[in-house]
């Protein structure tokens, strides 16, 4: 209903092993639910990276997540391959008040590429994954968010008409996943190749005389 897009830049505190974690959204529904298709997710460790994408389906790559704060002002970005395709810069304002307790859902595709190097090994699924989010501190920014040119995370191709709103806080989540129905193989691969950094990965066979 609204063509709304969301990034997130995120340190992770997880006991004995802190990660940076980003995200790239788009506004969705599906199924009577409101929620969020992510396009792009990195992970600065592997093992966020292959847990997400092997269990939820997650779009999730390895990539740079860097969270600056110099008193109040605050550069935050995600970055692969030299290019820091997602940059925020601001100042800190006012606190916010808190919200409650919500569930956001994110939509996901799962697949297995095919053994032989066309289409998948079965047929894919549409994933809900529920995030019960509680925010402890959250505060007002004023400030852009940059979009760079990348030709593997091309999200600068998103147009932008105005910047929304920018927040800074802290939060806790936890999220639960379920399938929810199974998709046509035909109609998601054209749109695969967004996990990938090579767009021919998912098209590619084996060669000629390969055993």
């Amino acid at each position: 209903g609204r063509p709304l897009v969301r990034a997130a830049i995120s340190k992770v505190d997880l006991p004995g092993y802190p990660l940076g974690a980003g995200s790239v959204a788009v506004a969705a529904h599906h199924g009577g639910h409101d929620g969020w298709y992510p396009l792009v997710m990195p992970m600065t460790h592997e093992r966020a990276l292959i847990g997400g994408r092997e269990v939820f389906g997650e779009p999730k790559k390895l990539g740079e997540v860097v969270i600056e704060r110099d008193g109040g002002v605050v550069r935050a970005y995600l970055a692969r391959h030299g290019i820091a395709f997602v940059e925020v810069r601001g100042a800190v304002g006012g606190e916010l008040p808190l919200p409650p307790p919500a569930d956001k859902i994110d939509f996901y595709f799962k697949f297995l590429p095919g053994v032989d190097g066309t289409g998948f090994d079965a047929d894919p699924v549409l994933v809900h994954c529920t995030r019960t989010e509680k925010v402890r501190k959250l505060a007002a920014m004023s400030g852009d968010v940059l979009l760079r040119e990348s030709a593997y995370d091309p999200v600068a191709d998103l147009p932008v008409r105005r910047l929304v709103e920018i927040t800074i806080g802290e939060k806790s989540t936890d999220q639960r996943g379920r399938v929810v129905e199974r998709v046509s193989p035909q109609a998601l691969l054209p749109y695969v190749h967004q996990r990938y950094d090579d767009a021919l990965q998912i098209v590619d066979g084996p060669p000629e005389g390969s055993v």
